[in-house]
């Protein structure tokens, strides 16, 4: 259930657009973050060795005025209290061998091994990696005559401190302004969104028969707001042409209707005045029922146009599957018992469906109907009934005489009848009124089938009101 919600949830365009917004904010954080850190770093190493080649100036100036006996009481007397950073000092001869070393700071290093073993280039820069001491040692070497050499490093400890007050600085910024981010992704994006939300909303109102929707308008000016307004023009002008081609079946059927009642009348009229052995009689029997299977036929295609088109009144409502369907079934039953054929029924009391009931009612009949018709005599008939993901699936079976392969897709055609029922009664409209009243629910139909096995038709609708 959580899996399903949530995978509802990320498919969401707005939760897309929250997350685009939230991850551009947090990659321009981090960005901002490593380019800041990197200059700043760049520029605290550059003001250490600053401070490096002034200091190894100053002691370069005192050997040369005091010599090296000199330069090491300088050392110890003014340099061990004035620097706190300068971790090391060290005097070597010619071939790199210690002569002197000392330690302003209270950390203790010994990197005599790292330098012995170096190149002593003048004015080279030497850095030595983290230690125990977790920091990075920069050296410089000044060769103060030819028999001495003058290294003075200074560590990173200062640099690193600096470095870390900006870390935690910057993250106790960027926490807050990441969630902010994050809050005004899902703020801009619900706001961007809410047109197309209308939009949606309008066009659910409109497949449970409210054609009266309309989208709201925002009065923004912005593309989403003149979509809406485009929406509403269309809407408008298909249902005006809704409304043009319900009068003109209308009027179609007025027109067709009355003649043919007219006819009807004049036939009967003439029926209840002729006497039995009038050889006249036989044809206006037979006139009278064609013209009520002319008049059946017109009111089945009207039915099915009128779905179709979807100007279809449908009076929907949240009903029981059950107590809809046990009338239909109970009246077939004595259709059955006569070729005796056995109609089974399987339908929990607790599903309910919103729907027409009389469409709907009008459907189940017409497929029950058929599967009757096309079972042979000790065959079995089938109405079961499941729930599945907020849908109802009716299934109406049987094992009768099956439909031809190459008639599955020719069946939903209206006045289509295949060559095993043009022995039945029938106008050839019933499945296309079927197929019709179901798209008409925003539902689904579909038929399986085995010659000489049995057909089985599955009617999908929806479980609930969407709204």
């Amino acid at each position: 259930m959580f899996l399903k919600i949530s995978g509802n949830i990320t498919g969401k365009i707005g939760f897309r657009l929250a997350v685009w917004y939230s991850g551009l904010i947090l990659a321009g954080m981090v960005i901002l973050f490593f380019i800041t850190h990197f200059f700043l770093s760049s520029t605290l190493k550059t003001r250490d060795r600053q401070e490096i080649q002034s200091e190894v100036s100053e002691l370069t100036t005192t050997f040369n005025s005091s010599g090296i006996k000199g330069m090491q009481i300088f050392i110890r007397s003014h340099l061990s209290s004035r620097l706190k950073d300068i971790l090391y000092i060290r005097i070597a001869d010619k071939n790199n061998k210690t002569l002197f070393q000392f330690y302003p700071s209270k950390h203790k290093i010994d990197p005599i091994q790292s330098l012995e073993h170096l190149d002593l280039i003048e004015d080279r820069w030497i850095t030595l990696e983290r230690n125990q001491n977790n920091l990075e040692l920069n050296f410089q070497t000044k060769h103060l005559s030819s028999e001495y050499i003058l290294q003075l490093g200074m560590g990173s400890q200062g640099r690193d401190a600096i470095l870390s007050h900006f870390q935690n600085l910057f993250l106790m910024r960027a926490i807050p302004l990441i969630l902010i981010g994050i809050i005004g992704g899902i703020f801009l994006s619900f706001r961007t969104l809410k047109p197309l939300r209308n939009i949606i909303s309008t066009v659910e109102a409109i497949d449970i028969g409210k054609m009266d929707s309309r989208v709201p308008r925002t009065g923004a000016g912005d593309e989403l707001d003149e979509l809406a307004r485009l929406f509403n023009d269309m809407l408008d002008k298909i249902s005006n042409l809704l409304t043009g081609m319900k009068e003109s079946l209308d009027n179609v059927a007025h027109d067709l209707r009355t003649p043919l009642t007219r006819l009807r009348n004049i036939s009967e009229a003439e029926l209840s005045e002729m006497p039995e052995g009038n050889p006249a009689r036989r044809a206006h029997e037979s006139m009278l029922e064609e013209t009520e299977r002319i008049l059946k036929i017109m009111e089945t295609l009207m039915d099915i146009s009128e779905a179709e088109t979807g100007v279809m009144a449908l009076k929907r409502e949240q009903i029981n599957l059950h107590n809809l369907i046990f009338p239909i079934y109970d009246l077939y039953l004595v259709v059955a018992e006569t070729k005796d054929i056995q109609i089974k029924m399987d339908i929990p009391s607790d599903i309910t469906i919103f729907a027409d009931p009389n469409k709907i009612s009008q459907v189940i009949a017409n497929l029950l109907d058929n599967a009757v018709k096309f079972t042979l005599p000790n065959g079995i008939v089938a109405i079961n009934a499941r729930l599945k993901d907020n849908q109802v699936i009716i299934d109406i079976s049987d094992n009768g005489i099956g439909i031809p392969e190459q008639d599955i897709l020719k069946i939903w055609n209206r006045l289509f009848r295949g060559d095993q029922s043009r022995s039945q009664k029938g106008l050839g409209l019933g499945l296309s009124l079927v197929k019709a009243i179901v798209s008409a629910h925003n539902g689904d139909i579909a038929v399986s089938s085995t010659p000489g096995k049995g057909t089985t038709f599955s009617i999908i609708l929806r479980n609930k009101n969407p709204h």
